[in-house]
């Protein structure tokens, strides 16, 4: 009976996120109408995609066994995170399982709302910007050699800027076949060394404008959910803060939190230890603040999630308005500018013969 398992935690199925999310909110329909745990997770695997039914059936093979609901989670890293299992856990210490899950729902849509913004806002430059690339270097690679080809005929006398598009052209093919072989080395390396890449890409990709306020956005967005999440459930604010710090991705964030758990543990407010860290606006810590005076810092963190989503989805919407115009002014320039180049020793060319 074990094999299964073995096999499933060897092959690590992926589960989408709105897999997850639908089955985290179909299982606390079923447990708040009162239908058993293990009845419902039988009927959500019949029911389920291929990956996750052989998930759901771990998980009840592992329930059979007297393991607990979280604990089988926990096995599955890739697919229920140190969050997520937290927040089964105190459903089940708690008895109000289907109260969590509930809520686990509504987070994973809004986790699933920010990044999916973060993500339209890095996407739609990046295509504009490709397909921009590929035209210039179509016209380099196409049209300019016709254009050398006449030249040479003529033996026409060109300006030095034209010369050096003409060479340019000459050596192209060469220029994208290197950058391919770059770009798959980057991608070898960011595979070996995954850290230190994630690293140096967050922090190019940080400094960049728009894109790096977007991403900062997001950052506290995903603090103040998670973290407000967590204090709601009534995890305690030491685990939080650790659940949390495992959560985001940004590693100077996560460097920084560990900072703030241990100044935390050792006694000192929520608000002055992130103050002190300096991760985030001074708005961040005032609220934290008042939320410690009134005891009500996991509703202050909700409510600034909210308030950070909002600036984020404007953020991308002013975005996706600007970045279209500007490529393609940029792009008319260039191509412009290469056409001019090319045809101005044309007319001259042409006053000669004529």
């Amino acid at each position: 009976m074990k094999l299964p398992d073995r096999l499933t935690l060897i092959v690590k199925p992926k589960v989408s996120f709105k897999e997850l999310v639908e089955f985290t909110r179909l299982l606390s329909v079923m447990l708040k109408s009162r239908v058993p745990l293990l009845l419902s997770l039988k009927t959500l695997s019949k029911q389920s995609g291929i990956k996750l039914a052989r998930v759901l059936n771990s998980l009840i093979r592992n329930l059979e066994l007297g393991k607990s609901f979280s604990e089988c989670l926990s096995k599955y890293p890739d697919i229920f995170s140190l969050h997520y299992v937290k927040m089964i856990e105190v459903g089940e210490n708690t008895g109000t399982l289907w109260k969590v899950l509930q809520k686990q729902s509504d987070y994973l849509e809004k986790i699933h709302q920010v990044r999916s913004k973060v993500f339209l806002a890095l996407l739609y430059p990046s295509i504009i910007v490709l397909v921009s690339i590929a035209a210039i270097i179509f016209v380099i690679t196409f049209i300019v050699p016709a254009f050398a080809d006449i030249f040479a005929e003529f033996n026409a006398e060109l300006p030095y800027v034209t010369k050096l598009l003409l060479q340019i052209s000459q050596y192209i093919g060469y220029t994208v076949a290197l950058l391919v072989i770059l770009i798959l080395l980057l991608i070898m390396l960011f595979k070996t060394k995954k850290a230190l890449m994630n690293n140096i890409i967050g922090n190019l990709v940080s400094k960049l404008p728009f894109i790096g306020t977007i991403l900062e956005k997001n950052n506290m967005a995903q603090f103040c959910y998670t973290l407000g999440n967590l204090l709601q459930s009534g995890v305690n604010i030491s685990d939080a803060l650790s659940i949390t710090q495992a959560s985001i991705s940004n590693p100077e964030i996560k460097a920084k939190l560990s900072k703030v758990r241990k100044k935390v543990i050792k006694g000192k407010g929520l608000a002055y230890s992130l103050k002190v860290a300096g991760i985030f606006p001074e708005i961040i810590y005032q609220m934290t603040s008042v939320g410690e005076e009134t005891a009500k810092t996991d509703e202050v963190l909700l409510h600034l999630a909210e308030l950070y989503n909002d600036e984020l989805e404007s953020l991308v919407d002013t975005l996706t308005t600007l970045i279209e115009p500007v490529i393609i002014t940029v792009l008319g320039i260039v191509i412009g500018s290469i056409l001019i180049l090319l045809y101005l020793p044309m007319f001259d060319l042409f006053t000669k013969i004529y």
